[in-house]
Parts: C-alpha cells; sequence; structure tokens
C-alpha cells in the first residue's frame, strides 16, 4: 500500500493508522507521499479478552499470570497478519515493556484470528488477541481491552487519507472529495457488521451511501 502510493502506481489509501500503529511505515515514505489528514477520529487498539475472564483486566495480568491465563492459553497471544502494524507494536514495544518473555506472539490473519476468537466464545475458553476498534467482533460479541497502564500502544490512533504526489493536479475533483471525506466509528462498524454477516461490501457500501445523503453531501461540499 505504501509502497504503491509512493511510487505512484496507486492513488490514495483511506486506512493509515497514526501516530502509533502505520509509524514505522510513515518514517519510511512520508517524504513521497501526501497526507490529507484524518477520516476517522479516535481509533484504539490493544489486546483484547472475552468479558467472561473477569479476572484478566490489564495487560500486567498476562505477566503476572493472574489467575493461570497464560497456562490456560498457551501462553498465546493470537495475532494477526505478520509485519502489520499492530504485531510490529505488540512485538517491539507492549511485550518487552510489560516484559511478557514467556509469551508468544502467534502471527495468522484478521480472518483467522477471528475465527479462533469465536471458537473460544463458544466454548467459553480463555483467549487473548489484537485488536482494533472499530471492528465488527464488539458488535458480536461481548469483548475488554486490557488496561495498558504503561501506555505501551500509546494514545488511539486516527485513520487518515493519504494520496500520491501530484493527484491535486493530476485529478482534482478526486483530490478534494478525497480531502472532504470523514466517517465516525460507529458508521464505519455499521457497515462492517453487514459484510461481516454475508452481505456483499459493494452492496453494504451502496445501501449505507443511500441512507447517508446529508454525509456524502459534505464529501462532495464545494467540488467542481
Amino acid at each position: 500500500m505504501y509502497t504503491g502510493i509512493a511510487d505512484k502506481s496507486a492513488d490514495s489509501s483511506v486506512c493509515i493508522w497514526l501516530p502509533n500503529t502505520d509509524k514505522e511505515y510513515w518514517k519510511k515514505y512520508k517524504e513521497d507521499i501526501e497526507m490529507l489528514g484524518p477520516n476517522v477520529e479516535g481509533t484504539p487498539l490493544g489486546l483484547v479478552v472475552p468479558k467472561y475472564m473477569e479476572d484478566v483486566n490489564s495487560i500486567k495480568d498476562l505477566a503476572n499470570n493472574t489467575n493461570s491465563v497464560g497456562d490456560k492459553t498457551e501462553w498465546t497471544i493470537t495475532g494477526i497478519e505478520p509485519g502489520s502494524g499492530q504485531m510490529e507494536v505488540t512485538k517491539e514495544q507492549v511485550m518487552k515493556e510489560y516484559g511478557l518473555d514467556d509469551w508468544t506472539l502467534q502471527a495468522s490473519s484478521s480472518a483467522a484470528m477471528a475465527t479462533q476468537l469465536g471458537e473460544a466464545i463458544k466454548n467459553e475458553e480463555p483467549i487473548v488477541v489484537t485488536l482494533w476498534s472499530p471492528h465488527w467482533s464488539f458488535s458480536k460479541w461481548d469483548l475488554k481491552y486490557l488496561d495498558d497502564p504503561k501506555n505501551a500502544y500509546g494514545d488511539s490512533d486516527d485513520i487518515n487519507t493519504v494520496v500520491r504526489q501530484g493527484l491535486k493536479e493530476d485529478a482534482p475533483r478526486a483530490y478534494e472529495i478525497l480531502d472532504q471525506f470523514g466517517l465516525t466509528k460507529d458508521q464505519l462498524a455499521s457497515v462492517m457488521v453487514k459484510i461481516n454477516n454475508g452481505m456483499d461490501p459493494a452492496k453494504a457500501a451502496q445501501e449505507w451511501v443511500d441512507n447517508n445523503e446529508d454525509i456524502v453531501n459534505e464529501w462532495f461540499k464545494n467540488v467542481k
């Protein structure tokens, strides 16, 4: 994604998580990409467990093996795609900051992580996963973020829009629309839930657009 926008083989992205999750990628490519700013504000990420794990409420509880959480989960944090921003932050900052030396961060995929989470919840088994908001899983299951008293994950990210250099001159209307594009977390989550429930992504997006013309019109305001 970053490479494509930097080398101008792609025009834009609306899913750049900063200042924390994608910070290493941003450091590498920021000189070759134009930042337009947030399109969704206040999007946290962290380690998440089902609410029925009542005695595990902080990342410190993982380090302390509270209620034998390490033994019960085989000392495994179920993660997502290797190399993703959240996986890098979890491995290089969070696990080191809290001394989770006995724990393994298991790389998989976002879909595989959600499947494992669902299976654990079905059997009311303990599980620790990497997650973020907005995400459809919070609408489907009762989940909670583990407290991060050392703020190892940093403050909440914003999801940002970036474009390739020269897009403003080459496609000024598209540039203006992207610059004005924005959603709330709840608005984005409502579409994600429908997609997860089986609706075609394009149909889910079109349905939301049809039902929210006032918001969509703001994206096109003063676009000529």
